[in-house]
């Protein structure tokens, strides 16, 4: 990972830092929360497990009655130019919002949904996969919880600042549970 890389973004055919491009507001995505993210690991310049992630993004996108995604032939150059310029190592996120809708209230637009009414952006943010001990607010005395997310996985060792015992391995048993859980076989080269 370049340790001089920053968070970059892309929408609407402009590039720049996440903080400087926007969103509109009457965005559904923004007001509603009405849209879908996927969140895809990068690894030494290369987006991992990227076609169970776009299938999974797509078929979220068809459950909320969305227009398909972009597909992964049209995504290709904007996440080659990503990682070229935020590094090869970091957090991918990929969003698909219904866009602006005029007019007011939940109600959907009328007619089937057309691609060029959703909005799409990404940012990848340059970061390491961890797998360090994390602190929880709460689970039954002597339990080993574990949090699990895409990137991350970190074994719960204390519960209120109190340790819930003695667990010498959590972080290589943290490790070995992500990979079980998020690394279909034959793709076991995504390294940490």
């Amino acid at each position: 990972m370049n340790p001089t890389a920053t968070a970059v973004a892309w929408i609407g055919g402009s590039w720049g830092a996440p903080e400087e491009l926007q969103l509109p507001l009457a965005d559904r995505g923004l007001q509603l929360a009405d849209g879908l993210f996927e969140t895809v690991w990068v690894e030494g310049g290369r987006p991992q497990l990227l076609q169970a992630h776009l299938r999974r993004w797509h078929h979220g996108a068809q459950l909320l009655g969305m227009a398909p995604p972009p597909t992964e032939a049209a995504l290709e150059p904007l996440l080659q130019e990503a990682i070229s310029r935020a590094g090869g190592q970091g957090a991918l996120r990929l969003n698909w919002s219904r866009g602006n809708h005029r007019g007011r209230g939940l109600d959907l637009p009328e007619g089937p949904p057309m691609a060029e009414q959703h909005r799409f952006w990404l940012q990848l943010t340059p970061c390491r996969a961890t797998f360090t001990p994390l602190t929880a607010a709460a689970a039954e005395p002597g339990d080993r919880w574990l949090l699990i997310n895409s990137l991350s996985c970190r074994p719960v060792l204390k519960l209120e600042g109190q340790p819930l015992g003695d667990w010498p391995g959590a972080a290589a048993d943290a490790e070995r549970l992500w990979r079980r859980l998020l690394v279909p076989a034959g793709l076991d080269q995504l390294q940490p």
